[in-house]
């Protein structure tokens, strides 16, 4: 689920950068969809995600491949470093496996 989270992240900095902007909104959907489905597997002891959390979180993804298709290498390292900084100030959406 962290390694989900991560590209979610980086999928909305790409967005601020420009890149796929149009669908900023989405992604978002799709983390808000991931944090209920981490809060319910913790207390539930196990990870389930429904048809609308997957649909939610597979478009999401969808993005963040046309992302990493389109932007330049450059761009994808500045908002790699962007999210870095962002996890060392706790600004983005994190998933604990643990309860």
């Amino acid at each position: 689920m962290n390694q989900i989270a991560y590209a979610l992240n980086l999928a909305v900095v790409l967005c601020e950068l420009g890149f796929e902007t149009e669908r900023e909104r989405c992604v978002h959907r799709a983390q808000e969809w991931l944090m209920r489905l981490a809060a319910e597997g913790r207390s539930a002891c196990h990870w389930q995600v429904d048809q609308n959390g997957y649909c939610a979180i597979g478009q999401a993804l969808a993005v963040h491949d046309q992302q990493l298709g389109i932007a330049p290498q450059a761009e994808i390292r500045k908002a790699d470093s962007i999210l870095k900084a962002r996890i060392a100030k706790g600004d983005v959406i994190r998933v604990s496996e643990r309860n």
